[in-house]
């Protein structure tokens, strides 16, 4: 009798060709009853329960390989489902760090940025309005600097409606609790109480370049704080 095994057999032929071998034994030990009361066929009865016995052998390592099959079939599902699991969690860790990196890179730029403004505010110059002369049409006003040193101060004109700016020449410095002087004329008579606006333009000792508005509106003067370009 020969047997064909396949390579690679799948779980459910190893357990079809268990099925189909356990009856080969019964088949045999029926034949072998038949034979019992003739000595004759002695020969051939010791041959078939040799072969009977052998059949026997070969069932009963069917069975432990198919067991042993299906215990690493098991164990092949569980180690896939833990690898499942566990590149799942690293998924999850993998997000959580680039959201991470983020908020960290978000928090650095504003700590930068944080850093950035206080040091404008320690050296940033600042001019208050001290007082102002007026002959005819001619205005002449000064400022005093009451914050860190100024450098390349200028007057940068907004409003040309009402008056005219004097082409005013940049100051290379105007230091702590120094003036700064500018003037400008009204186009005309009727003019002298209107509004006009100019900006005080400078530069601080690390070449952030500043301003401050100046505005006269209804009778009043009013000098916005210093702010960044």
């Amino acid at each position: 009798m020969e047997f064909l095994f396949l390579n690679k057999p799948l779980i459910t032929d190893w357990i079809s060709s268990i099925g189909a071998i356990v009856g080969v034994p019964l088949i045999i030990w029926g034949i072998i009853k038949l034979f019992l009361k003739d000595k004759d066929k002695e020969r051939k009865i010791n041959a078939l329960i040799s072969i009977a016995k052998s059949q026997d052998q070969i069932t009963l390592e069917l069975k432990k390989q198919v067991e042993q099959l299906s215990k690493q079939t098991a164990e092949f599902a569980y180690q896939s489902n833990l690898m499942l699991e566990s590149n799942q969690i690293l998924e999850k860790q993998i997000e959580l760090l680039a959201n991470f990196l983020d908020q960290s890179k978000e928090i650095e730029n504003k700590k930068t940025e944080l850093e950035k403004l206080k040091r404008i505010n320690k050296i940033k110059p600042y001019f208050v309005f001290r007082t102002s002369i007026t002959k005819l049409l001619k205005v002449n006003m000064v400022f005093l600097n009451k914050g860190k040193n100024a450098h390349s101060v200028k007057i940068e004109q907004v409003d040309k409606s009402n008056v005219y700016f004097q082409e005013s020449k940049s100051l290379s410095i105007v230091e702590k609790n120094k003036k700064f002087e500018m003037s400008f004329k009204y186009k005309d008579e009727t003019s002298n109480k209107k509004d006009y606006s100019f900006n005080i333009v400078c530069q601080d000792i690390d070449k952030n370049i500043l301003y401050q508005s100046v505005r006269f509106k209804d009778g009043k003067l009013v000098v916005d704080k210093p702010k960044i370009r």
